[in-house]
Parts: structure tokens; C-alpha cells; sequence
């Protein structure tokens, strides 16, 4: 994967400029590396990719999840798998209330604009498209598993 290149610059700055935080190159990697089309081999069209990355999502993995959940993520794996992630909620929780955690804290972040975020979403919308397949399957998946938090 690409080095992002991390300064203080603003997104917003950053993007009217179509700086590296726009890099399609990094931005765009969900659907492509669901897909499975080796590194090196010729891709089908974006969105026969996005329709092969859904499939290869459902037959598989066991779930997929996301980082804004990543409680939710917690307490599948204890479901669904007991034997390796018994108690680990209960861990995670734990760990979050000690001081150190808010040392990685990010501070005075400000996040992009909604003109940038409503341009980024028209530009990179089968990324979108994925990422609300993928949140949906996965709150489809916590119901059925009896997970409301």
C-alpha cells in the first residue's frame, strides 16, 4: 500500500489542490483488492469488479466489518467465534477506559467540508456503493445474531 503523506494540511486544502489525500491510487482500494483480481492482471470494468467484490464478500468471508463498529465487530467475533474471542468485548472495553488510549487521540482535526465530502462521494461512488453493501450485510448479520449495540 501507497504511503500516505501526512502533514497538518486541512482536507479541504488538500483535496482543491487534489493533493495525495485524493489519490485515487489509495483512495480506491476496497473494490479492487474484494475483487480479487491478482496485482499485475487486466481489471474487468469498475463495476464488474464492484458486483464481483459483493459476491466474493458473501461466499468468502466469514463477516466483514467496519471500523465505525468496531464494538459491533467485537461482539460478532465472540458469537461467531467463542472459543477464540471469549470475553474479548469485555477486554476492549477495559483497555478503552485506561488514560494512555486518548494518547493516540487525533487533536484540532477538522474534517472536510460537506462541498467536499458530496464531491468525494459523486467521485468515488462505487467505493460508496461497497461500503454500504458491506454495512449492511454486516447490521443484517448482528440482528441475526441478536446484537443491538
Amino acid at each position: 500500500m501507497e504511503k500516505m503523506n501526512y502533514t497538518k494540511e486541512p482536507f479541504d486544502a488538500c483535496y482543491s489542490k487534489r493533493g495525495i489525500c485524493v489519490d485515487k491510487s489509495v483512495l480506491s482500494k476496497n473494490v479492487q483488492q474484494f475483487c480479487g483480481v491478482p496485482p499485475g492482471h487486466p481489471y474487468p470494468s469498475r463495476k464488474t469488479c464492484l458486483q464481483r467484490a459483493k459476491q466474493n464478500i458473501k461466499d468468502n468471508y466469514l463477516f466483514v466489518g467496519t471500523t465505525e463498529d468496531y464494538d459491533g465487530f467485537l461482539q460478532v467475533l465472540e458469537k461467531l467465534l467463542p472459543d477464540m474471542f471469549h470475553a474479548l468485548t469485555v477486554f476492549y472495553r477495559n483497555l478503552k477506559r485506561r488514560s494512555y488510549w486518548k494518547l493516540t487521540e487525533t487533536l484540532n482535526k477538522t474534517g472536510p467540508s460537506e462541498t467536499v465530502k458530496r464531491a468525494l462521494r459523486a467521485e468515488l461512488h462505487l467505493e460508496y456503493e461497497l461500503y454500504d453493501f458491506i454495512k449492511q450485510e454486516f447490521e443484517n448479520l448482528k440482528q441475526k445474531l441478536g446484537i443491538t449495540a
